[in-house]
């Protein structure tokens, strides 16, 4: 059996520290680009995936990974997930610790520096793999880091190749370049006209698909690149596979910025009342609501926060005490779970969601 190692937590005593405050990458208001994450999925070569390897092969390969991918020195929460429940599963998906779909395995690490920005997944669907969170600088300091550790292991002990030379993965959405791009992006303006797809279906095109964010949101969206679409091209080997993909995404992301930021200045010209009067309801409702679900907090939020990106002079537009980003985690479900007596029933939890939010916006 697997034994815990030292300075190890369980899986909840890793959700009670990292529910004790945001997210260092938690963003603010300002742009159209929430965050994004960048993966790195990679394999040892001449090793069976993870859900073949023997309690001994993986009893031995898990002090190796931990020792080449993370510095002593480096402070981090370390948990065996163990146990791992829906709703341990869901806090770190909503955390952007985890996908919702991947495998469960009792003896996978999770391995988290302190503000979040970066975590380790190992011998859960792959060896190893590495994710970093932030906002556009960070993710391109960040894809530079993901190409370079890749390099190294490539160079020793080796990773799984297949026979075109591209990286094997237990992942479809990370098979090629072993990398993966997830932006996630506020589009209201585009949403409001209901241009969406036509602004977003060309990418597909380029290698690139999108979807609406958690439960079907439509103003927040995740871009994403399909797999194995960079690892053919010459640019990516060049550059790194990590960071040409996030320099595809991101001119995709300038490209759409354009386009909202035009079909916002059409709200301003035709729709400017009715705008006004949306974003001072929004806030009056979340100033006064007793019981609020999450799917309506974020359609508020997302009201307040394109009102927050508009210029203050010449509007009549409600001040905002708090950026309303950060509150999309914090009230998020499994969140305010964490925060509460468990077995928390939908009506108590609408409730305490409305109690909280009124406690920040009266600041």
């Amino acid at each position: 059996m697997a034994q815990r190692v030292k300075g190890e937590s369980g899986v909840d005593e890793l959700i009670t520290l990292l529910s004790a405050a945001d997210p260092a990458w938690l963003p603010g208001d300002a742009s159209i680009l929430l965050f994004g994450r960048l993966q790195l999925g990679l394999n040892l070569r001449d090793l069976a995936f993870p859900a073949q390897l023997s309690e001994g092969q993986r009893a031995v390969l898990l002090p190796s990974l931990q020792q080449r991918l993370w510095p002593a020195e480096l402070p981090a929460h370390k948990a065996r997930l163990k146990g791992l429940g829906d709703s341990h599963w869901e806090f770190l998906s909503e955390r952007w610790l985890l996908e919702p779909l991947e495998l469960r395995h009792d003896d996978a690490r999770l391995l988290v520096d302190r503000d979040e920005r970066r975590s380790w997944l190992l011998l859960a669907e792959d060896h190893l793999r590495l994710d970093l969170r932030g906002d556009e600088a960070s993710l391109r300091a960040g894809a530079l880091e993901l190409d370079q550790t890749a390099a190294r292991l490539e160079a020793e002990p080796g990773l799984a190749l297949g026979p075109g030379g591209e990286r094997l993965t237990a992942n479809p959405f990370l098979c090629g370049s072993g990398c993966h791009v997830t932006l996630v992006l506020h589009l209201p303006a585009l949403a409001w006209w209901g241009q969406v797809e036509d602004s977003l279906d060309p990418l597909y095109e380029r290698g690139l698909s999108y979807r609406t964010w958690q439960e079907g949101f439509g103003d927040f969206l995740v871009l994403e690149n399909i797999r194995g679409e960079d690892w053919p091209d010459p640019a990516c080997r060049a550059a790194g596979p990590a960071q040409a993909t996030l320099e595809r995404l991101l001119a995709a992301v300038t490209e759409l910025d354009h386009l909202e930021q035009a079909a916002r200045e059409q709200l301003r010209r035709h729709r400017r009342l009715e705008l006004e009067d949306k974003l001072h309801r929004a806030l009056a409702a979340c100033r006064s609501a007793r019981l609020l679900g999450y799917p309506e907090l974020v359609e508020q939020l997302s009201l307040l926060r394109l009102g927050a990106q508009f210029p203050a002079s010449g509007w009549n537009l409600p001040e905002l005490p708090v950026p309303v980003t950060p509150l999309l985690l914090r009230l998020a479900p499994a969140h305010l779970a964490a925060r509460s007596d468990a077995g928390m029933g939908g009506k108590q939890a609408s409730a305490l969601r409305a109690r909280l939010l009124r406690a920040t916006l009266a600041r």
